[in-house]
């Protein structure tokens, strides 16, 4: 995958789709103009890991999103019980609203 010159890099999928070393390099070489993490092949991050050293990156702890437990708990087992009945679960997001057409 190509970036563009000094964008900033984003994770908050799975620790392991980032390569941490090579971010690390494009870091160093200038190529991004920084990150915002939120997870990592190790968790928590070491203390002594390297990304901790760069002032453009912003390390979360893993928490992409936070959550009033009564209304999370509640949307589960509304969407549980639309699945369960073969129901379409709300709400749906439509790529397109993002991306655009393709």
């Amino acid at each position: 995958m190509q970036v563009a010159f000094h964008c900033p890099w984003a994770n908050a999928a799975r620790g392991d789709h980032l390569i941490e070393v090579d971010l690390i390099a494009a870091l160093d070489a200038g190529l991004l103009a920084g990150a915002v993490l939120d997870v990592f092949s190790i968790e928590p991050l070491p203390d002594d890991h390297p990304l901790w050293r760069y002032p453009s990156v912003l390390i979360t702890p893993h928490i992409a999103g936070l959550s009033n437990p009564a209304t999370g708990a509640a949307q589960i087992v509304t969407t549980l019980r639309a699945v369960q009945a073969g129901e379409r679960p709300a709400p749906v997001v439509d790529p397109d609203d993002y991306l655009g057409p393709a």
